[in-house]
């Protein structure tokens, strides 16, 4: 029975995590550690704002939004403009990992898929809009 509860002492003892120094060296790693918290969390902030960004490049958001009317090919104009803003950011922002150069190559691809979207729709409009011309 004291075997058993010397192993189990002993387990418990592997899974408790180890004790930060609270020395200078402690301090440095709690110092590392809120330093790339603080970097997680801008990074996430700006992945979410260039979402918003390019959510606000559709023809449907910018239709909506103009108070003005504007004209399809104007529309598509706008939307090409605020993909492309969208991919010069997205190429600027900071990275420290593998994962974020991954999310961020997803928006780049979004954003090309976007403007794709928008040729295909000025294609299929081409002959109408040159009848209302």
């Amino acid at each position: 029975l004291r075997g058993e509860i010397d192993v189990t002492r002993a387990r418990s003892r592997a899974a408790e995590p180890p004790a930060i120094d609270t020395g200078d060296h402690g301090r440095e790693i709690v110092a590392a550690l809120q330093r790339r918290k603080e970097f997680e969390e801008n990074f996430t902030r700006t992945l979410r704002d260039l979402r918003k960004e390019l959510e606000m490049s559709s023809l449907k958001s910018i239709s909506a939004k103009n108070q003005l009317p504007i004209g399809v090919r104007s529309m598509i104009q706008l939307s090409n403009e605020r993909i492309e803003k969208v991919m010069e950011e997205a190429s600027q922002v900071p990275v420290e990992e593998r994962l974020h150069i991954e999310a961020l190559r997803l928006v780049i691809e979004n954003s090309k898929l976007r403007k794709t979207l928008n040729d295909y729709a000025e294609g299929i409009l081409h002959n109408t809009l040159a009848k209302v011309e």
